[in-house]
């Protein structure tokens, strides 16, 4: 997680004005996250011990990593706007002397075991650090795969992960549903799945043929069930039959997210009934995903996710290349222009939504 440091250094209590106060940042964007927003509002909240009058002269360094250079700001004492007679949460958190914290992304939908991932996981970590990526939960697809998706979650304490077999996967060991609820036992994991109904490559199969994956899916629904854990879903051509049994094992007694959503606004409206969160991808970012926009625009916020299914679906302007987490804030930035609100706003949303599906701590 980024880091961030006011320190307010005033001149002797005698010395004579203008006084300098010096400002510390240890990450450049915590300049834009503590205070841009201040200056937006036609002023800046300084943490100080120093009795200034109104009219004296400031001088503010403001002193960044990685450069030498002290920006110098002056300005002016002036009062507080007369439109509010309480400073903001932003003033009062400087006023004991803590700069608001930069805004946090989580991805809640990665494969970072997967082969391309996985061999540069240093170098995305890093990056996840830079775009202020503080969390993700990586997915398990396989039996075969999970003690490496599991080593993962153990390995980084900002990962959780999954125990599921795909729809997708055949030839792979078929879970049983005591299979599932050992391995939801296990430290770090939070949810079953990815799991659920696809019926776009059938392969010359009808779809009775696929009935070998809804019963794997009800396998699923089961041990999401007895264990508490919520259903990680995966839908593509089979919305009518993945909601439908949903229903049947379900009955209101399980929760859980359709993730990488791309269904219809009657399908989401259908799941949000089911009590299950809408997660959105890099696919929301594309021009022709009209009417996925439109569905984004309708799903309340308070029951939104947002993720990367790395290494697919890189948003733009990266698609068609291989995606990783640092990606999600992109996912972010769409939605809120999609719902006309700040990217704090979804991000800090989306996170908290994470974090009570899941059952995580708020981070301090």
């Amino acid at each position: 997680m980024s880091e961030v440091s006011t320190k307010a250094l005033t001149a002797a209590a005698n010395a004579a004005r203008p006084s300098v106060i010096q400002l510390v940042f240890r990450e450049k964007g915590a300049l834009y996250a503590a205070y841009i927003s201040l200056f937006a509002e036609g002023g800046l909240f300084v943490p100080t011990a120093r009795d200034y009058k109104l009219g004296d002269d400031i001088y503010l360094l403001l002193s960044l990593p990685d450069d030498a250079q002290r920006y110098p700001v002056a300005g002016k004492v002036a009062p507080r706007s007369r439109r509010r007679s309480r400073p903001r949460p932003s003033e009062r958190r400087a006023v004991r002397g803590a700069a608001a914290a930069p805004v946090m992304f989580v991805d809640s939908h990665c494969h970072l075991s997967f082969p391309e991932l996985r061999a540069a996981l240093p170098e995305i970590r890093a990056a996840m650090a830079r775009e202020r990526v503080d969390r993700a939960l990586c997915i398990c697809t396989t039996l075969e795969e999970f003690d490496e998706v599991h080593a993962l979650a153990t390995a980084h304490d900002n990962f959780w992960c999954s125990a599921g077999v795909h729809p997708d996967n055949e030839g792979v060991r078929e879970p049983g549903v005591a299979d599932l609820l050992a391995l939801a036992a296990r430290p770090r994991v939070v949810a079953i799945g990815e799991t659920g109904l696809d019926y776009y490559r059938l392969n010359g199969r009808s779809i009775a043929d696929m009935a070998w994956q809804r019963e794997r899916f009800r396998v699923h629904i089961r041990a999401a069930c007895e264990s508490g854990l919520p259903l990680i879903i995966h839908t593509r051509s089979a919305s009518a039959d993945t909601l439908a049994i949903l229903a049947e094992e379900g009955a209101g007694a399980v929760r859980g997210v359709f993730h990488c959503f791309t269904e219809t606004r009657e399908v989401a409206r259908e799941a949000l009934a089911l009590g299950f969160m809408i997660s959105f991808s890099g696919i929301l970012t594309f021009k022709n995903a009209v009417e996925l926009k439109e569905v984004a625009r309708e799903v309340p916020l308070d029951r939104c996710l947002i993720e990367t299914d790395s290494p697919y679906l890189a948003p733009m302007p990266h698609r068609g290349k291989t995606n990783n987490p640092s990606y999600v804030p992109l996912v972010a930035a769409e939605l809120a222009r999609l719902k006309g609100l700040s990217l704090e706003a979804v991000a800090d949303a989306t996170s908290r939504n994470f974090e009570r599906l899941f059952g995580l701590p708020v981070p301090v």
